[in-house]
């Protein structure tokens, strides 16, 4: 008996060693596992997207999917299914996840996939500057100095590797044509073909003549001529604003000029982009800084959604995105050779430019307009004073919005005041409604809506004058005219339906009329004699109760028996 205890130990005591065995740590889900998702899987497996109808953005949305991740069972997870194999099926279209990735995520699941609840995952692209489109341009070193120009040296490198020979050099016709055409767009005039020849005559220096002759026509005005046409076509140069009222652009012409002037003037390229973004903030006071704007200005403008449509409505605020769009895009397009506005739907798929990036910069070109600006004309100290006596109206028409501001609410407070203490005096000593109070219909739901008022005479009468009395809103704020219809006309018969024998006495159904307040409409009638009288209203005017046919009264004027 006394042995049984020791014996019970020995079996017990390895079954405890194990359950204290510590299990491998698992990886940090902050530092290697969520960079993993967030840079491989969530442009996928989000909410907005969730493609498979699975979403990696939280450990609850990630676990809820009954396979996917099983905690402490990585080979039976159907996450390691898809990342792993000879050709794994996930990332989609990207490439596949490193070994260590995925022993990564492996292990984590092993350990039990921890995921602090309050975590979200965000779809955060890698922000990998180290692109060559990014990087500067960089002057290649030149690792032999046989050829004759250092531009041969990758050349003649390259016939080598290909087994070629080089051709001879062309006849000196050929040459001038060549580089004319090349740097004017235009042939050389019979003269400059006979001095080039004569320049090569006699033991000359080949290199220096052809220098002469490069910076001649570097110096002409078709260099800038010609090789600015390749720059407007990049900016998007028009004279017309395109769309389909494509409206002349007047003024466009100053831009064109100022390219072919800096391409003449050898402009630096920096300040070539800095007058064409921001020229007006960067060099305040110098025409180049306003005419380089052009550039923002040169594409195409959708008249009809900014003018005749205007912001306050849908298709006038798209007509602005789409604006500011296009100058981002071109901005973009041509000075860093991107596609930014794929960004505005998406992260980009194939540089790092995030939905963020885009709409900050769309932020930037928010507050930029189209319209003329004086940029030449004024010396630098009068460009000052007269920016200086801008400011000023500036800031005195800001006053005078607040002053106007600060009387309407006063206004508007004492005119409630008044009409509370109107409606206390009415309602203490009475009083008899305006003689144009009238009645109206019930309301419409639209202006086409087509109502009607007859009246019946009692007998046949001759009426020599009719005269329309409009009604007045007594108890509301839309006063005289009220309800009165917009177009309408006036008729008149024996039949009280209308049916037969009708006779227009005025029609005012094709164009809009003017609301006549509480002014009386007289009709010219003359016989023969009537007994119904009917005012139909085509199109009704808008009330604040809704669309509405109101009339005060009808007179009929000089009746008598027939």
């Amino acid at each position: 008996m006394g042995k049984c205890p020791s014996s019970s130990l020995s079996l017990i005591l390895p079954v405890f060693l194990c359950a204290q065995t510590p299990l491998p740590a698992a990886p940090d889900f902050e530092t290697d596992i969520a960079p993993i998702f967030e840079s491989h899987c969530l442009s996928c497996h989000n909410r907005d997207d969730a493609e498979g109808d699975y979403v990696l953005e939280t450990k609850k949305e990630a676990l809820a999917h009954p396979d996917a991740i099983l905690p402490g069972e990585a080979a039976r997870s159907y996450l390691i299914d898809q990342i792993t194999g000879l050709d794994p099926a996930m990332p989609d279209g990207k490439d596949p996840l490193s070994d260590d990735q995925v022993d990564l995520i492996f292990e984590w699941i092993n350990a039990g996939a921890p995921w602090p609840e309050d975590r979200v995952l965000k779809d955060d692209p890698p922000r990998d500057l180290d692109w060559w489109s990014l990087k500067p341009i960089l002057k290649p070193a030149v690792l032999d100095a046989g050829s004759h120009n250092a531009v041969d040296v990758f050349i003649d490198r390259k016939l080598k590797e290909m087994k070629l020979e080089p051709v001879g050099e062309a006849p000196l016709h050929s040459l001038i044509r060549r580089l004319s055409y090349d740097l004017t767009g235009l042939p050389p005039r019979p003269e400059e073909v006979e001095q080039f020849l004569a320049d090569h005559q006699g033991d000359v220096d080949r290199d220096q003549v052809w220098a002469k002759w490069i910076n001649h026509f570097l110096d002409s005005p078709g260099f800038g001529e010609k090789w600015a046409q390749h720059w407007l076509d990049l900016a998007r140069y028009a004279e017309t604003h395109g769309y389909d009222k494509d409206k002349l652009r007047p003024n466009a012409w100053p831009y064109r000029d100022y390219v072919i002037r800096s391409f003449n003037e050898d402009k630096p390229y920096s300040r070539f982009v800095q007058e064409q973004v921001a020229g007006d903030v960067l060099f305040p006071g110098e025409p180049d800084g306003i005419i380089g704007l052009g550039f923002l200005a040169a594409g195409p403008w959708d008249y009809v959604g900014h003018q005749e449509v205007g912001e306050d409505k849908l298709d006038g605020r798209i007509a602005k995105h789409l604006d500011r769009d296009e100058m981002i895009s071109a901005v973009f397009n041509v000075f860093q050779s991107t596609t930014v506005q794929c960004a505005q739907c998406h992260h980009h798929k194939f540089d790092p430019i995030k939905t963020e990036d885009y709409y900050r910069l769309h932020a930037v070109f928010a507050a930029v307009d189209r319209a003329d600006r004086i940029y030449e004309g004024l010396s630098a100290e009068q460009m000052a004073e007269r920016n200086e006596i801008v400011a000023q109206i500036n800031n005195l028409k800001r006053e005078q919005e607040d002053i106007s501001s600060k009387v309407e609410r006063e206004l508007t407070a004492r005119v409630s005041g008044i009409k509370r203490r109107i409606r206390e005096i009415k309602d203490t000593y009475g009083s008899g409604k305006h003689p144009q109070y009238g009645f109206r219909s019930g309301t419409a739901d639209t202006a086409d809506t087509e109502k009607w008022v007859q009246v019946d005479l009692g007998k046949i009468s001759n009426v020599t004058r009719i005269f329309i009395f409009p009604a007045y809103d007594f108890e509301g704020d839309d006063g005289g005219g009220y309800g009165f219809p917009v177009r309408y006309r006036v008729e008149a018969s024996n039949d009280p339906e209308f049916n037969k024998h009708v006779r227009i006495l005025s029609d005012a159904t094709a164009l809009d009329q003017p609301n006549p307040g509480l002014e009386s409409l007289p009709i010219d009638v003359g016989p023969p004699g009537m007994r119904y009288i009917r005012i139909t209203a085509t199109r009704l005017k808008k009330e604040s109760a809704g669309y509405l046919f109101a009339l005060g009264e009808l007179q009929a004027v000089d009746a008598f028996e027939a």
